[in-house]
């Protein structure tokens, strides 16, 4: 099977053998329900993680969650099945379009500096787009731009399968999409893509004289301490990385190529630790890192996404990012990494996961956290 095949989810059902070890949690004392209460919900939501791996054959996971106060922590199963390596609290897994929230936010933090207009044409700040001067940095954030999806390129695919661990480059990656005919007119429809979030980072370069990365770190990870966040670009993957798997119908765990992050760039390039993904849903979902009249716009126009056969698991999207059940977050899949981030601005709560296996279902991060949810109003 071809590597842009499973970049593309386009796979038979996922398989069903059971693929995780038994795990451990951690937390941080009782919360207002008291020891018992809190046993409960960890306990319970314990046994669901490991039902889902072993349902959809995913290697291993971890999860990090704070509710009503206290701090959860899980980890289950293998990072690496060969050498029976177990899921530890610090292990890096990819975070794939989780990734698009960071750079979003960059954006939005730029806007509040006034360097950067939400409803500027990028062409103001980036050359070549299709149609740049109608597509507007709102568009770019919010999935409605109509430009083309990368991956969907024909010469894109046959240039992964060739090599799948070869070098990327934005003006390569853009050049790609660009070849191809526009999807809509700009505005007019949601269609979630990467391209958007690549340009996006072009945006950052263009305006901070510095890869988008940089300006990533700069401004997200160092204030934040999330010290585990990477962007690998054409490196190596970050040590002890979880090992990414394709689950096929037959039950069988394929290794997948270590792809290198530029492949994703801007749109899906970072690595990271279950507890900063954690630590970044809560200050994602709160805004915490931007004023409150930007802050108000990241849902003042949001898309329902029913729209879009293609578009991740949530009710509406915003300015990059996703609104799922009251929470606000992001989610992530792609060769072999599924990721989740969610907060809920009224109660305060937040949960993370990460999981080193994917198949035919691009939402399973998604639907357990339904399962998730649905138990933790029980307790």
């Amino acid at each position: 099977m071809s590597v842009s095949a499973v970049l593309l989810l386009a796979l038979a059902a996922a398989g069903c053998a059971p693929a995780s070890a038994p795990g451990s949690g951690s937390g941080s004392g009782p919360g207002p329900g008291g020891e018992d209460s809190a046993k409960n919900w960890q306990q319970a939501s314990e046994k669901i993680v490991e039902q889902t791996l072993a349902d959809e054959g995913i290697p291993g996971a971890a999860i990090s969650a704070t509710r009503d106060g206290e701090a959860w922590e899980f980890v289950t199963g293998e990072a690496d099945t060969e050498s029976k390596t177990p899921v530890e609290p610090g292990t890096p897994f990819a975070y794939r379009s989780i990734t698009k929230s960071f750079t979003g936010t960059a954006i939005l933090m730029l806007v509040d500096k006034g360097e950067i207009g939400l409803d500027e044409p990028v062409a103001t700040y980036v050359e070549g787009v299709p149609s740049g001067d109608l597509v507007t940095i709102r568009m770019l954030l919010g999935m409605r731009s109509g430009l083309p999806e990368y991956t969907m390129s024909e010469r894109f695919q046959a240039l992964l399968n060739q090599d799948p661990t070869r070098e990327w480059s934005d003006s390569e990656i853009l050049e790609l999409a660009f070849q191809q005919p526009m999807a809509f007119d700009p505005g007019t429809q949601y269609k979630y893509t990467n391209t958007n979030t690549v340009v996006l980072g072009q945006v950052l370069e263009s305006v901070r004289g510095r890869s988008w990365s940089t300006v990533v770190d700069e401004m997200l990870l160092g204030p934040l301490k999330l010290d585990s966040v990477d962007y690998p670009d054409n490196r190596a993957k970050p040590e002890g990385t979880a090992v990414p798997y394709q689950v096929h119908e037959n039950d069988e765990l394929e290794t997948l190529p270590d792809v290198r992050a530029s492949l994703f760039s801007a749109a899906g390039g970072l690595f990271g630790t279950v507890g900063d993904l954690r630590t970044w849903a809560a200050a994602l979902g709160s805004a915490q890192l931007l004023q409150p009249k930007t802050a108000d716009e990241r849902f003042a126009h949001a898309s329902p996404t029913e729209g879009d056969p293609t578009s991740p698991l949530y009710d509406q999207y915003g300015l990059g990012m996703g609104e799922f059940h009251g929470w606000i977050g992001h989610t992530g899949v792609g060769l072999g990494y599924q990721a989740l981030a969610m907060y809920h601005p009224d109660t305060g709560d937040s949960i993370a996961i990460v999981m080193n296996g994917a198949g035919a279902d691009p939402d399973v991060p998604a639907k357990m956290f339904e399962k998730l949810l649905a138990e933790w109003d029980e307790k």
